[in-house]
């Protein structure tokens, strides 16, 4: 047997918008996938792209992700879900741990904390009236993407689907 990583590319079906996620399955070498018995599965989320891809401006927030993933791949054994996020400042933060709390009481569902970075970015607004230096301190998440990479492959590795 060959595990591969599947990107499944764009789903629909979240309110009409998309989000990208990825699947991990074990298949023969043929290349054919398994009928019987059923395949196991491990589903790779990022929570971004999830937020601001499927929920973001709708009033859907909640997303129970082990029945959305049960009922979209009825015919596979879900073994686990990762989901991939960073934890973020401000105002809307406890909205986040309440959700993060809410998936941590679902038994398939892992959490996997990445981090912000802070980094300086230069204006290049011609029209910019803000006087003097034209810098403004930016967050951008980091380790997620990387995160995804490396479990994945460690599963693959590990045989755990």
């Amino acid at each position: 047997m060959v595990t591969t990583p599947r990107p499944t590319g764009r789903l629909g079906g979240l309110h009409g918008r998309p989000f990208h996620f990825f699947l991990l399955k074990t298949r023969p070498l043929s290349g054919a996938y398994v009928s019987s018995p059923r395949l196991r599965t491990i589903v790779y989320v990022d929570g971004f792209n999830l937020y601001y891809g499927a929920v973001k401006g709708t009033p859907y927030k909640w997303l129970n992700l082990q029945r959305y993933f049960t009922l979209l791949r009825p015919h596979d054994d879900l073994i686990l879900i990762r989901y991939f996020t960073a934890l973020i400042d401000g105002p809307r933060r406890p909205n986040q741990d309440r959700f993060l709390r809410a998936l941590s009481t679902l038994p398939k569902v892992e959490v996997i904390l990445g981090r912000f970075k802070h980094k300086q970015v230069e204006c290049h607004y011609a029209d910019c009236q803000m006087p003097g230096r034209r810098f403004f301190r930016v967050r951008e998440e980091k380790r997620t993407d990387v995160n995804i990479a490396v479990y994945i492959v460690d599963d693959a590795h590990q045989d755990r689907c």
